[in-house]
């Protein structure tokens, strides 16, 4: 259960943070990892149902084991130490050329 002081994630959050991730291990070229963040972020970004009231993260269509544990430390903490750490690692400020694009999500289903 998530304390008072921690901020609450949306699926639009949740979802914008994992397509950063892409983005970033994309820029490292890393293989296959970014199309399973990006997937993982359209699914979320695209679901009704709020994430916080999903009992198993993994059952949710392109998001695995690992992603569903970060999805995990997203909701409990309103933080993701994978992500933190990736962005010291990228040269850009991937917040803000994420931010750039047409509206507030890539991946908007509206």
């Amino acid at each position: 259960m998530q304390s008072p002081d921690i901020k609450f994630m949306n699926n639009e959050e949740v979802a914008q943070i994992l397509y950063n991730i892409s983005i970033m291990l994309e820029m490292q070229g890393v293989e296959f990892k970014p199309a399973a963040y990006s997937k993982a972020a359209r699914v979320i970004g695209s679901m009704e149902e709020d994430i916080n009231s999903v009992k198993d993260l993994d059952s949710i269509p392109g998001v695995g084991e690992s992603i569903a544990k970060k999805i995990k430390e997203l909701i409990d903490t309103g933080k993701l130490k994978y992500y933190e750490e990736l962005k010291k690692k990228v040269p850009v400020d991937i917040e803000d050329l994420t931010s750039m694009s047409t509206g507030t999500f890539f991946f908007n289903s509206s």
